[in-house]
């Protein structure tokens, strides 16, 4: 029989989403059963004492992290069932986050292998976030210095293995495909709302037919041409004005199965008090709860991701020595550089191939670019068939040519230096999308109520609630913290009040689109003061003051008050937009201004100096 050091070893060199299953289920062997203990402590009982000192840190982080999570909980709060339908970064650190509070958390997932070889920039405190949570035991080959990037996959195995640590019910290869109301006669439960699943392939048939999208055969869209980040606005949305458009949801309960209506005999129940959807930006079930969603469209932007396996020489290499391509320097240039022409742009310029920007980076075992190249250069290296005008026909797979859209992503990565025997990675290896427009929900959460008086409240997180705008580099710097900000209002939904959950929810939404974040924007988590769900533990003091300040100089209210700016002045925070007043109706709620020291001065007389 393996010892626990062997099984615990085996768990952190598990690569994949079976071997880490199937490590764990190996792992709960040593849980060491004891009544009113939760799985974590009992794992901790029978692994602690028999693993080496560097692994027993990782439970000096859990258990500062669980500490930090339920310090500002009422001590007699009583858990709630969650449900998180999507296992990518976010929903995967929203499941983590509300474990470590306490809640009964159930993760489901379509997937069943982190596919995803995209290399992902962070900043420093996303970084101090993951390694409170374990980054540095699961993958002691990162360095946190220099370049601060990672696999998506990394952090997704990083994040999966401390939920399940957490005690976290994780299904992959299976879909959510709706709910059901208590009230109906089909319903488990009388007294919750329940999820209804199915396996992956026919989950995803069920949900397409449901939105009336055509079927996807497995062979009819090429992985290169699987990532579409953008819908087909012309056709799903309402056009606003030049840039905006308006996508409305499908229906407010059309997947809510009540009364008299059938259940399909092959579906799963997945009880629930909160669902969080991490469905990304093509999540149908949203579309039929009730949220829109907003889009602004840009000019024409076509994206291309490489991904390749490190060649063989580096694995040949002799020990002590490294591989030519892993000193490849990693780089980002635009064409918006005074010496483009003089670097990797203009050699290719020179061979044909233009491109506004490329980025190269490298992983722990695979080179990653991203370019945004124009639809010109794609035509003339044969990769489009032709120039049928709206981008979505364009890049349609009827007109891509996929032998020739891998020869063009391989004369990129060579002229990068990537070396011509570095093999395509066996998923994603190449894919092209249109990137022209980004999007948000117009709700940040809604609240189901059934005929019996049960309710639940739903909320989006990830891509689902709002996709990244690839120039920015937000990715998951701002996606963990929208996350965190939704799992604080779900929680606050059931121990405070759902009033105070919308504030909340209102006003952190608020708080994280006040400005671009940035790293200097968030606080820099530590073991010992990690990030947990409250907003003020995260977001830098600094962004609470600008808000405050600019809600303070409201000249309506200010001025008729005190005159302590001249009638012929605006106040420095003065919005001529009128948008101050838009703003007052998200105002900060007075538990975040005792916390931070604020005063609320409007409709106070405020001294001018000198008086």
């Amino acid at each position: 029989m393996a010892t626990p050091q062997a099984r615990f070893t085996a768990f952190i060199e598990a690569s994949d989403v079976g071997d880490t299953v199937a490590a764990f289920e190996q792992l709960k062997l040593h849980d060491q059963s004891v009544s009113g203990q939760t799985l974590y402590e009992r794992l901790r009982a029978g692994l602690l004492p028999n693993v080496i000192y560097r692994q027993k840190g990782y439970f000096t982080l859990l258990d500062q992290k669980i500490a930090a999570a339920k310090s500002v909980w009422p001590a007699n709060f009583l858990p709630k069932r969650f449900l998180i339908s999507g296992a990518g970064p976010c929903g995967l650190r929203a499941a983590v986050e509300l474990a470590a509070i306490g809640h009964d958390v159930s993760l489901i997932e379509l997937r069943n292998q982190f596919s995803r070889h995209n290399i992902i920039k962070t900043w420093n405190a996303t970084i101090a976030d993951l390694t409170s949570l374990g980054l540095g035991l699961f993958v002691p080959a990162f360095q946190p210095h220099g370049h601060l990037h990672l696999e998506t996959r990394k952090i997704q195995l990083v994040l999966l293995k401390t939920a399940l640590m957490l005690g976290v019910t994780v299904q992959y290869d299976a879909g959510l495909c709706g709910l059901v109301d208590p009230a109906s006669d089909i319903a488990a439960s009388k007294s919750n709302f329940c999820a209804w699943t199915l396996p992956a392939a026919e989950a995803r048939a069920f949900c397409r037919a449901r939105s009336h999208l055509p079927p996807i055969e497995s062979e009819s869209v090429p992985a290169e041409l699987a990532l579409q980040v953008n819908p087909d606005l012309e056709a799903t949305a309402e056009r606003r004005n030049k840039v905006d458009f308006l996508q409305r949801a499908l229906s407010s309960d059309g997947a809510v199965l009540s009364a008299g209506q059938p259940l399909d005999p092959r579906a799963g129940l997945i009880e629930f008090d909160a669902l969080l959807v991490a469905e990304g930006e093509a999540s149908t079930l949203m579309r039929h709860l009730g949220f829109d969603r907003k889009y602004a469209r840009f000019a024409e932007a076509i994206g291309l991701v490489i991904n390749l396996d490190f060649s063989p020489a580096v694995a040949a290499a002799k020990r002590g020595m490294r591989a030519p391509e892993l000193m490849l320097p990693e780089f980002v240039v635009g064409r918006t550089e005074a010496m483009w022409r003089t670097g990797i742009l203009g050699k290719l310029d020179r061979a044909g191939i233009q491109v506004e920007n490329i980025e190269y980076m490298r992983g722990l075992r695979t080179h990653f670019l991203v370019v945004t190249v124009k639809r010109a250069s794609l035509l003339a290296a044969k990769v489009l068939c032709e120039n049928v005008g709206a981008i979505r026909d364009t890049l349609a797979a009827s007109n891509v040519d996929i032998g020739e859209l891998r020869s063009f992503a391989r004369s990129i990565a060579s002229s990068a230096g990537v070396p011509e025997d570095a093999p395509f990675c066996d998923r994603h290896g190449v894919q092209i999308f249109d990137f022209s427009s980004k999007g948000m929900v117009m709700q940040s959460m809604k609240v189901l109520e059934s005929e019996n008086q049960s309710k639940a409240v739903v909320l989006p997180i990830g891509d689902a609630y709002q996709n990244p705008f690839w120039p920015q580099g937000l990715g998951i710097n701002r996606g963990f913290q929208t996350t965190l900000d939704a799992v604080h209002a779900a929680h606050l939904f059931f121990a405070a009040s759902p009033d105070v959950a919308v504030e909340e929810r209102a006003f952190s939404r608020r708080t994280c689109e006040w400005s671009t974040l940035s790293n200097e924007g968030l606080r820099l988590p530590t073991p010992a003061a990690p990030w947990t769900a409250d907003p003020l533990s995260r977001y830098d003091i600094s962004v609470y003051k600008s808000i405050h300040l600019h809600d303070m100089a409201d000249p309506n209210v200010l001025l008729g008050a005190a005159g302590f700016w001249a009638t012929t002045d605006a106040p420095a925070f003065c919005d001529a937009e009128g948008q101050a007043a838009a703003a007052a109706n998200i105002k900060m709620p007075k538990r975040v201004m005792a916390q931070l020291g604020l005063e609320d001065m409007r409709g106070k007389e405020i001294v001018s100096p000198g008086r």
